[in-house]
């Protein structure tokens, strides 16, 4: 995909991610060692990163030693799962907040396996958003809920039609905020073409 189009958005949400992860710890474990070494060389306060590895038994050792305010992880490391990586320490480590990175070749057959895993985690399963980006089409933001006849469903939690970064990254702080533990799953899903799994439950 040609992300030339997208470039000033890229560097807005830069620039955005850099503010929210200014005042935070940092622990990376992601697959792609020259991510790794993007990431860690990009961070407005490089003392902030205590830690990057691509393997999940390497991130967990690292977030069990220096228990960062934030973890960002993805699904494809080198070895082990992220998706595995980030609901233990989730369970084990319930303050450390987790950003997990997934791929579309995974996103649809991990999302609902996540949704189901957290609702052992903690009180409730309305604790998952899922921020799909769409790239010029904007976000969607989708979050849990329960139909008349009290399935869970996944809803546009932004409305109907994709809204602007801007605003979907508010509607999440301004749940964040009222939920700690929230569960933020960010999908890159520039052709719309991202399916979600309704767990049971």
């Amino acid at each position: 995909m040609d992300f030339t189009p997208f470039l000033a958005q890229l560097r807005a949400e830069h620039a955005l991610l850099g503010h929210h992860l200014a005042q935070r710890s940092l622990v990376f474990c992601l697959g792609s060692r020259l991510l790794v070494s993007a990431l860690v060389r990009a961070a407005s306060r490089p003392e902030a990163v205590l830690g990057a590895a691509t393997t999940a038994a390497e991130g967990w050792s690292l977030v069990v030693r220096h228990r960062p305010d934030l973890l960002i992880v993805n699904d494809g490391l080198e070895q082990g799962c992220g998706v595995d990586l980030a609901l233990r320490v989730k369970r084990h480590l319930p303050r450390t907040r987790v950003l997990l990175v997934l791929t579309m070749d995974s996103s649809q057959a991990r999302l609902g396996e996540v949704s189901e895993q957290r609702a052992g985690l903690g009180p409730a399963l309305d604790d998952v958003l899922v921020r799909l980006d769409r790239r010029s089409a904007g976000i969607v933001v989708l979050a849990l809920a329960r139909d008349a006849m009290g399935k869970l469903v996944w809803l546009p939690a932004t409305g109907a039609e994709p809204v602007p970064p801007e605003e979907a990254d508010a509607y999440v702080a301004r749940q964040v905020g009222r939920d700690p533990d929230l569960w933020v799953l960010e999908v890159d899903d520039p052709r719309g073409r991202a399916t979600l799994d309704t767990p049971s439950g």
